[in-house]
C-alpha cells in the first residue's frame, strides 16, 4: 500500500486496482461513502429517562398532546406549529448543502471533465 503522508488514505480504500469494482465496494467503498443513519426518530417518549440530552431546539420539539382533545383541532394546531417551525424543506438536504453528508468521503453530483 501506500507511504508517506497519504499511507492512511491509501489503507482505507484498499487496492483499486487490482480488484473488481463489485469486491471493491463491499470491502471498501461501501464504508468509505455511506451515510450514518439518523438517531432522531418521530416516536412517543413512554418514560422521561427516554429523553437524550443531545436534543436540542433547533433539531427537536417537545410537545404535550392531551389525549381528551379532538384530532381535527390537534391536526390544525400540529399544522401550525410545523408552519412556525419546520423549515419547510421535502426530503433530505441536498449533498451540496455543507453539512448535510456524514460519510468520511461525501459525494458530489456536480463534476467536471477535469475531475474526472
Amino acid at each position: 500500500m501506500g507511504t508517506g503522508e497519504l499511507a492512511g488514505l491509501y489503507a482505507k480504500f484498499g487496492d483499486v486496482l487490482n480488484d473488481t469494482f463489485k469486491n471493491w465496494w463491499r470491502e471498501h467503498g461501501y464504508y468509505l461513502f455511506a451515510e450514518e443513519r439518523k438517531p432522531l426518530l418521530l416516536k412517543e417518549l413512554s418514560d422521561p429517562s427516554e429523553w437524550d440530552s443531545n436534543w436540542n431546539k433547533e433539531h427537536a420539539m417537545v410537545v404535550v398532546v392531551p389525549l381528551d382533545i379532538p384530532k381535527r383541532y390537534l391536526q390544525g394546531f400540529f399544522a401550525r406549529l410545523l408552519k412556525q417551525r419546520h423549515g419547510g424543506k421535502q426530503g433530505r438536504k441536498a449533498l451540496s448543502d455543507e453539512d448535510a453528508s456524514t460519510a468520511q468521503f461525501p459525494l458530489h453530483r456536480n463534476f467536471s471533465i477535469e475531475t474526472l
